[in-house]
């Protein structure tokens, strides 16, 4: 079933070795308030198949992120955290607040679902999730879900989801707060209250705000576009720093009402600003350099009901709003779009003896109303400037999980039906078999799909009509040991998506017009990948590390898709003593390339080795200080062809637990 050609089987010897000498962030470390050096084995997974499931029982390759290790690893983003963990990859032109796009083994940046308590949070006009909208600070924990997950979400589901959980309350009423500072004069704080009342029925509540300011760095480096003639003429980026402001607040209620009866809310609402650098030259012919900024309001709001109807049938119905609002603003333009998107899902849940049967019901209607200006993006006033789409999403799945002694089974089927693109289809089907108490194999083979976003299909200048639906077909093997104090992980995959969108750039295309090229249907891209994860902990030590090897193809030209590294490894310890807890992490990926054209490879990204430390310290039972040094050799490296990352900077802080 798999054929890894194109892979070079000593580096597959590269990732037995590395296998047995170091193991992945996959779990959770002793927070420390904990200091015990046992894994968290078993977390409760939602995201896999919609319903609370122990790790142990879930067939399909997934990471659990607990609060403790998203503190621990010190990072600023959300991109950032999940570039430390196994199969995902990140590209982005600026610092932690700019836009990311994140790569799931392999698949496209539009191919990673992200959800925040169960709701999409994504661009419905450019695609993808938008990541640097949520503040690591109101996050409880991450669940990650390898591999198609079309069958529970629909369109997008390729590559794998994310689902954020905010913070939730439970017990007596508890505050954290969190104030730093560090390099580039990035400062954060944040406060939360969190708890429940109890009674004859429970009244669970918590609520957090928090805020983010950096002045930035330069983005632009000497090897970026701007500093050549384009377009017969110089029109250089400015070279001066460029930094960004988030805020977040998050409200979360839930009321029970009788016994395994609740309703409740989630509400986030986020502010993202940052600059990015222009020049406005090759369209005015007049060169001004310019720090431009994107505003960004994001608001996701859902209400929901949990309900079990009888001993036999669970209902979950939830009923959600999320709008993203972004305003791009320069010296020649002023673009605003806003997207909103509703969402009314009805989620039921059958058991049958041992066996269950979910029925699974979705209506989705995304919007697209944007203002764009004439001189920037080229579009005629009063006829393609002012846009107002809109299309809907009906949605029926069927899953059945079957249940034995020693293994499990889903047979699963769903079909999307869009506006304009009539039904999709989708089914796959899971097996895991527990072949001792520790060890266990998985198998799946599943197909999925995304449709063009609504900026490929009616962006002026960009947009085309033509274009055809992703569709794709995974099939993957893998096996999990699980002990105490060692976790390990190893899994073999392929993915063959047909029609894959990109931005291409024919030699015989107008780039007056269409700077930023145009996308199109690649006739068939496979990727094949071999990813491999684990932790253990050995007294006061915990070793940590993970190790991928990928090789994504495009048929057409048998050249590698762009931004996508073919190695990618990490490797981390973390050694306790008593109140202190320090940790060194080292990341490094292979040389990539920015962009593909039919001739071969253009505008090469050298590979990187990013060491990083962090420690805290607990000073009483609330009280504790951490720190971090990232990039501590001061590397430089380019995420995309011709743009800065950060060097070498620390950040310090302070937190209060209650």
């Amino acid at each position: 079933m798999f054929h890894l050609n194109g892979f070079k089987f000593v580096r597959v010897n590269k990732v037995i070795t590395l296998c047995a000498l170091c193991l992945t962030q996959l779990p959770v470390f002793a927070s420390s308030q904990d200091i015990s050096n046992s894994i968290q084995i078993d977390p409760v997974i939602v995201t896999a198949d919609l319903i609370p499931t122990p790790s142990s029982q879930v067939i399909q390759d997934h990471v659990y992120i607990s609060n403790e290790q998203i503190r621990a690893a010190g990072q600023q983003s959300l991109a950032e955290l999940l570039q430390q963990q196994a199969g995902i990859q990140v590209a982005t032109s600026g610092d932690s607040g700019n836009l990311a796009t994140v790569f799931t083994r392999g698949t496209n940046g539009n191919h990673t679902l992200l959800l925040v308590d169960g709701v999409r949070v994504e661009l419905t006009s450019t695609g993808g999730g938008i990541w640097n909208a949520i503040p690591l600070t109101m996050i409880d924990h991450i669940e990650v879900v390898y591999g198609p997950e079309a069958i529970y979400y629909g369109s997008d589901a390729i590559g794998g989801v994310v689902q954020v959980f905010t913070k939730q309350g439970n017990g007596a009423p508890k505050v954290s707060a969190m104030a730093g500072y560090g390099s580039y004069g990035t400062y954060m704080t944040s406060a939360s209250l969190a708890g429940s009342v109890n009674g004859v029925n429970t009244t669970k509540y918590s609520f957090g705000v928090s805020e983010e300011k950096s002045s930035g760095f330069n983005t632009v480096a000497t090897n970026n576009p701007s500093n050549f003639v384009q377009f017969g003429a110089l029109n250089p980026y400015p070279q001066t720093a460029t930094g960004y402001q988030r805020y977040g607040a998050n409200l979360n209620l839930e009321q029970s009402w009788a016994t395994n009866q609740s309703f409740g809310i989630h509400l986030i609402s986020t502010r993202d600003v940052y600059q990015f650098p222009y020049n406005v030259g090759p369209i005015t012919g007049v060169s001004n350099p310019e720090i431009d900024s994107n505003y960004n309001n994001l608001t996701s709001f859902s209400l929901f009901s949990k309900n079990q109807i009888n001993q036999f049938w669970e209902s979950n119905v939830q009923l959600s709003v999320s709008s993203n609002y972004s305003k791009q603003v320069n010296s020649i333009s002023n673009d605003q779009v806003l997207t909103p998107q509703y969402d009314y899902q009805w989620n039921n849940a059958f058991n049958i003896g041992k066996d269950r049967l979910s029925l699974n019901l979705e209506h989705r209607v995304q919007y697209l109303n944007a203002d764009y200006s004439p001189t920037y993006d080229y579009c005629t006033a009063g006829v393609n400037c002012t846009q107002n789409i809109s299309r809907s999403i009906d949605s029926l799945a069927l899953i059945y999980h079957m249940q034995f002694d020693k293994s499990s089974l889903d047979l699963a089927s769903r079909a999307d039906g869009y506006s304009g693109y009539g039904a999709k289809l989708t089914g796959s089907v899971l097996y895991g078999y527990n072949i001792s108490k520790e060890l266990k194999a998985h198998a799946s083979y599943g197909s999925a799909f995304s449709e063009p976003t609504l900026d490929e299909l009616y962006f002026p200048n960009y947009g085309m009509l033509n274009l055809a639906p992703e569709f794709s077909k995974t099939a993957e093997l893998g096996l999990d040991y699980k002990k105490k104090n060692y976790l390990l992980g190893v899994t073999l995959y392929q993915t063959k998506i047909n029609n894959l969108i990109q931005t291409i750039y024919p030699s015989n295309l107008n780039y007056l017009i269409y700077q930023n090229g145009i996308p199109a249907n690649i006739a068939s891209v496979t990727i094949n990948g071999l990813s491999t994860k684990g932790q253990y902990i050995w007294n006061s030590f915990t070793f940590r590390g993970s190790f991928d090897v990928l090789h994504s193809t495009d048929q057409s030209t048998d050249l590698q898709l762009p931004l996508r590294a073919q190695e990618v490894g990490n490797m981390g310890v973390d050694y306790r003593l008593n109140k202190l807890l320090v940790g060194i992490n080292l990341l490094a990926a292979s040389r990539r390339y920015a962009t593909e054209t039919s001739t071969g490879y253009t505008k090469p990204l050298g590979g990187y080795q990013l060491l990083s430390l962090n420690s805290s310290y607990q000073l009483n039972k609330s009280w504790s200080l951490f720190g971090r040094w990232d990039n501590v050799t001061n590397m430089p490296y380019q995420l995309q062809y011709g743009y800065n990352t950060p060097g070498s900077n620390v950040f310090f802080g302070v937190r209060y637990d209650q």
